[in-house]
């Protein structure tokens, strides 16, 4: 499991991977972005800030989408293939010689 350091910026006292003993938060800026109002009932945010990801208002822009998103449903598209039995009839046919 990854070491991680306790944070001394935004969110003190809150374990997280990009607080480094020497140089302090290695994130961009050196600090986290708060949530954003699509992220509400998630259970990876910890006092107003994502536990998973420290920029989340680019995770939603980029992907239109949390990945992580705990609140919401995962949308998989069914497609409904059309069975022909004349068609399966051929390749069967084609198939036993």
């Amino acid at each position: 499991m990854i070491q991680r350091e306790l944070c001394t910026t935004v969110r003190a006292g809150i374990p997280c991977i990009f607080m480094k003993k020497e140089a302090g938060c290695a994130f961009v800026d050196g600090y986290c972005r708060p949530t954003i109002n699509e992220c509400k009932g998630c259970e990876h945010i910890v006092n107003l800030y994502c536990d998973a990801y420290m920029h989340p208002a680019s995770i939603w822009s980029y992907f239109k989408r949390c990945p992580l998103a705990t609140h919401l449903e995962k949308h998989t598209e069914v497609k409904k293939e059309t069975f022909d039995p004349r068609k399966a009839a051929r390749q069967r046919k084609k198939q036993s010689k």
